[in-house]
């Protein structure tokens, strides 16, 4: 959350800016997403709910799962192929034993 990109999947790149502008929306993200999205590897996803915890976006027939821990943000990309409840159980697990860790 703020210290670079701990692991990340072949192809898959996050920009610094969109790193600090999801850490900024975490805030309240209904006021900070909710008008413009979120924009992830370059691609812009419409913000569909979220909290303090976990946002949920959508483009289309993909979408993503963020979800904070006390040091990171566990970012999970979905496409047409998959499905969004199975992304959100893999994002979930990981950030639970991320946090389960201590981090």
């Amino acid at each position: 959350r703020g210290g670079g990109v701990w692991a990340a999947s072949p192809g898959f790149a996050v920009s610094e800016a969109e790193i600090s502008a999801i850490n900024r929306g975490w805030s309240d993200p209904g006021t900070h997403f909710a008008p413009s999205g979120i924009v992830i590897g370059g691609r812009k996803f419409k913000f569909i709910r979220g909290d303090d915890q976990v946002v949920m976006v959508k483009d289309g027939a993909s979408g993503a799962c963020l979800r904070k821990t006390k040091q990171a943000i566990i970012i999970g990309v979905y496409d047409d192929k998959s499905q969004p409840g199975e992304n959100s159980v893999g994002v979930n697990s990981i950030a639970d034993h991320l946090a389960d860790s201590g981090y």
